[in-house]
């Protein structure tokens, strides 16, 4: 029989008046399948007489941990969204855009889910599974000492954002049983994780400032055959009339085939190469799993082979797997952001190409980086009623200890919030369209939170609009925020900044006001 949800409040009320119990266990409950329909004709008797609410009977309620899968391929992206349960299965979840924003927040935590499932008959699982959709989703407190996967092993719920130390991934090269072609050697994927330039660990390094590496990756020294056919993970698994990819029965097949030469608990991440197109997309996220004895997360990506033809799209899949959301300037486009690998890597490819691994990546944007831990102290913060001038280091390859970020708090909120970075032509980012101040509008409590600033709004990031050099001004008149590039530096660039202070002062006018004062007797 297919497990079935309920929720919680409801259970109390039926409890009550039947005098069934049922245990909850992850938001799933078994009984038989005359109970199952007993229990359908006491909702609908308790219903009718009005002795539990009809909100709380039509929700059920699902609890595990909530995984993001982001999806890539040119000129469009998904976000793919499941509940691990507490039984190890895969929920597919569908969020409505009010719940969305929750993500950055919940993403690899213990959660309660409320909805109703999709094909089935809203509080009950159809028995292929269907889809679950959310109406509300929080994180459930003190979850984790009481849940474990059914393994019986505690699962180690590691969300915290940062990335720091060691993180090694493992590369494994998996080819469909129906398709015999092995588009790259071996070799090309251990050369890929290089911590000479423009390898992996290198541009990681180069990225966190030496704060993170991937030291210690390694990629499995031949191809191995998947059990099935490319069919069986490639299907149409929804309503709809396209093909999806079925990251649950690859990851599981994958690390099955090439267990035997691999001991998984030695890598926080593991890449998967496949022979063949997938979905259309690369995919990025992360996966519970139970490996070599050792349960707990690990960050995944599963690319086809244009994926791993261009580094800057492994680099952009590793993001995700890091916990990196998009950026953009229209989220309703996405890769639209020149200034960062986790938006457009596509369109300055020529100025950054390497002949083994294609079009490199150039940096991410502070916000990200300040996400991952690598910023820490290097930002300055001007609250609402100060005024600042500030001289920014560059971005990549800094080369002194001014500060890498300032952040603007809008209305002095701690979740909406102005970043100012320095950008410049060197290390990665020689891939960029120009070079200047970079100006972003984060919003923490939407899936794309950082949103770059254009000033011109015509859709080019990479023209004069989207960078400020010196001599610009950006205001924002209805927050009361100005910034000014007040001129350059070898490495950067100095920046003055009001935050509900006022104008920025002419500097000129000031210097004139200075002279004349130590003229004055």
């Amino acid at each position: 029989m297919a497990e079935k949800a309920i929720s919680s409040a409801a259970l109390t009320e039926l409890e009550s008046a039947s005098g069934m119990t049922l245990a909850i266990m992850g938001g799933m409950s078994r009984w038989s399948f005359w109970a199952h329909v007993a229990l359908r004709l006491r909702i609908a008797l308790a219903l009718l007489l009005g002795t539990i609410p009809a909100q709380a009977a039509s929700q059920a309620v699902l609890y595990g941990w909530l995984v993001v899968d982001w999806g890539d391929a040119p000129g469009e992206s998904v976000v793919a969204l499941s509940l691990h349960t507490q039984e190890g299965e895969m929920v597919s979840l569908r969020l409505d855009d009010a719940q969305l924003g929750a993500l950055p927040a919940l993403r690899n935590r213990l959660v309660m889910v409320q909805g109703e499932w999709q094909g089935g008959a809203g509080l009950f699982a159809p028995a292929d599974g269907g889809e679950f959709l959310a109406t509300s989703i929080q994180p459930f407190s003190g979850g984790e000492q009481t849940f474990s996967l059914s393994a019986g092993a505690p699962l180690e719920s590691d969300a915290t954002t940062d990335v720091l130390g060691s993180k090694p991934w493992v590369t494994l090269l998996c080819k469909f049983s129906d398709v015999a072609a092995e588009p790259k050697p071996a070799s090309y994927f251990q050369g890929m994780y290089s911590s000479s330039y423009p390898g992996l660990d290198h541009y990681w390094r180069e990225q966190s400032y030496d704060l993170a590496n991937i030291a210690g990756s390694a990629s499995v020294a031949r191809w191995y055959a998947l059990p099935q056919p490319r069919s069986y993970y490639v299907y149409n698994m929804d309503s709809d009339p396209e093909l999806e990819f079925d990251r649950t029965r690859a990851i599981n097949d994958c690390t099955a085939a090439t267990n035997p030469d691999v001991y998984f608990p030695s890598f926080i991440g593991i890449n998967m190469m496949f022979n063949a197109d997938l979905d259309g997309y690369a995919w990025g996220g992360s996966r519970y799993l139970t490996l070599d004895g050792v349960t707990r997360l690990w960050n995944v990506t599963w690319e086809p082979p244009w994926g791993y033809s261009d580094l800057h799209v492994i680099a952009h899949e590793m993001g995700h797997g890091f916990g990196l959301p998009h950026s953009a300037w229209n989220p309703a486009v996405v890769y639209d952001n020149r200034w960062d690998v986790m938006s457009d890597g596509w369109t300055d490819c020529n100025n950054s190409r390497n002949p083994t691994y294609g079009c490199l990546p150039q940096s991410t944007i502070a916000y990200h980086k300040d996400r991952l831990g690598w910023i820490g102290s290097r930002q300055v913060v001007v609250s609402p009623g100060a005024l600042a001038t500030i001289t920014l280091e560059q971005l990549d390859l800094p080369q002194g200890g001014n500060p890498l970020m300032v952040r603007i708090p809008i209305g002095g909120s701690p979740t909406n919030f102005y970043t100012l970075e320095a950008r410049r032509k060197v290390g990665y980012d020689v891939k960029l369209p120009g070079q200047g101040v970079i100006i972003h509008k984060v919003d923490t409590n939407q899936s794309i939170p950082a949103l770059l600033v254009d000033a011109d709004n015509n859709g080019n990031t990479g023209d004069a609009g989207a960078v400020w050099t010196p001599g610009e001004i950006f205001s924002d008149n209805v927050n009361g925020i100005q910034v000014r590039v007040d001129g350059s530096t070898a490495t950067g660039y100095t920046v003055s900044v009001s935050n509900q202070a006022g104008a920025i002062p002419n500097p000129q006018l000031t210097k004139k006001l200075y002279l004349a004062l130590l003229r004055t007797p």
